[in-house]
């Protein structure tokens, strides 16, 4: 029979060999043709660096074993194993979801979505050549009552009976791995229109990830506006506002009009929101009625004049008073001091594009008219995921044969079974994967990982 050090000693060989198994299972599912194709380039990435951060664990079990210093450190190499392992869960159970039947439709949809108004833009903000992998937003479903965009850099381990990884080292730890987390409701499932509202979470994101904090706060503090006293709200609201612009720049008036839904609430409240803190200071967000208004002025500016009318029309209709008209003046200088400090103008390609002649169907409106009519898209007939968000906003002031949320649905399902392998934004191409470049990533993050451990 094996002594206890020599059975140890193998528990530990064990142990530490679950993880790559594991690993290549999960690169497996996302080949093509399999459940999580569309999580392809996310899925291999994220493995690989894992993979590298794991292989530090598994070179330091063999150095101790070969100099018989393994059980005096066997607590410690447990330890750094379970990091990984805690790493790893906090994307696993996200990727888990993408294989639920009732989900993967629409999370395929929603991470296209975000690939599109995050991925282009952050190529051409950093300046990256076109062949270069870019890190690409993962959307997940959770309890929070609203959108979100959570950093790498705020995430933290759940609280436990006898935890060893302090949230700074799991923070720091996630902030070198190429995912950006976006949430959504999971009472969103059902409402697909209301996807529009993750491209205010992709701005915020870009604000981050692209280094654009500064830029933008000076921006704000150098703009002119109708009234000087105006300045210090403008700079409070500086952060959402940015996301607001962004949002209707990348899903174009869909998202203006989600917003302006899912904000709706009874015209008295409404009317008398101004400075609701105690101590009189601006909240984070304009009013809704700011929102919404200074959102209508941007469409105009970027060549949807009728939407912005419609928009605006219903609003005032609904809440003809605010409190704080005076901003109105503002609006111009806001959008131009914002929009210049982020280069909107570069991403103008990139933005949720505008039909070319009035004669002209946009894609949208001819999804919207296909389904409504109860005709789907041939699966060789692959759209673009904002296409598909913008129709389903569309769908909701038309006759439709068929219930909305089945509508909704069939959209889902067609964005997922029209894309070739692989694909799941507008690129075509199966994105090619540095294998060793991303394992050597993840070995870096050992150092901070494994701190005090």
């Amino acid at each position: 029979m094996a002594s206890f050090p020599d059975r140890k000693v193998n528990e530990l060989r064990f142990k530490l060999q679950s993880l790559p198994n594991e690993l290549k299972s999960w690169r497996d599912q996302s080949a093509a043709n399999q459940a999580l194709e569309k999580n392809h380039s996310q899925i291999s990435r994220l493995a690989f660096r894992v993979e590298g951060l794991h292989g530090k664990v598994i070179s330091e079990f063999k150095d101790l074993e070969k100099n018989g210093k393994l059980l005096l450190f066997a607590d410690s190499l447990e330890r750094k194993a379970l990091a990984v392992h805690m790493v790893w869960d906090f994307f696993r159970s996200k990727f888990a979801l993408r294989e639920v039947g009732a989900f993967a439709p629409y999370l395929a949809l929603a991470d296209a979505f975000t690939r599109e108004c995050y991925v282009e833009p952050f190529r051409k903000m950093k300046n990256l050549p076109t062949g270069e992998l870019c890190p690409a937003p993962l959307v997940t479903f959770d309890n929070e009552i609203s959108p979100w965009a959570k950093p790498q850099n705020l995430s933290k381990p759940d609280p436990q009976e006898g935890g060893f990884l302090t949230p700074q080292q799991f923070n720091d730890a996630l902030k070198q791995l190429p995912v950006a987390l976006l949430g959504l409701p999971w009472s969103f499932l059902s409402y697909l229109p209301h996807m529009s509202l993750l491209a205010h979470e992709v701005g915020h994101a870009i604000e981050r990830d692209c280094d654009l904090e500064s830029t933008l706060d000076l921006a704000a503090n150098n703009m002119p506006l109708s009234d000087e006293g105006h300045r210090a709200a403008w700079q409070t609201w500086r952060k959402e506002v940015f996301a607001d612009l962004y949002g209707a720049l990348m899903a174009g008036p869909a998202f203006v009009w989600s917003l302006a839904d899912y904000l709706a609430k009874d015209e008295q409240s409404i009317t008398a929101e101004n400075r609701p803190h105690s101590n009189q200071s601006w909240t984070q967000y304009p009013t809704t009625s700011l929102r919404i208004l200074l959102l209508c002025r941007f469409l105009e500016s970027h060549n949807f004049a009728a939407d912005a009318a419609s928009i605006r029309s219903q609003w005032k209709t609904d809440y003809p008073e605010h409190s704080l008209p005076g901003f109105e003046k503002d609006f111009d200088s806001v959008i131009d001091a914002l929009a210049s400090a982020a280069r909107f103008a570069d991403l103008s390609g990139l933005a949720f594009p505008t039909p070319v002649a009035p004669a002209m169907t946009s894609p949208e409106r001819r999804i919207a008219g296909l389904y409504s009519r109860d005709i789907e898209l041939r699966d060789n007939e692959p759209q673009p995921a904002r296409a598909y968000v913008a129709a389903a906003r569309l769908l909701m002031d038309q006759q439709t044969v068929r219930p909305l949320e089945e509508v909704w649905r069939k959209l889902a399902q067609h964005h997922l079974r029209s894309r070739p392998p692989f694909v799941a934004g507008e690129n075509l191409q199966q994105p090619v994967i540095e294998e060793d470049r991303e394992r050597a990533a993840g070995a870096e993050v050992a150092d901070i990982l494994f701190r005090d451990l």
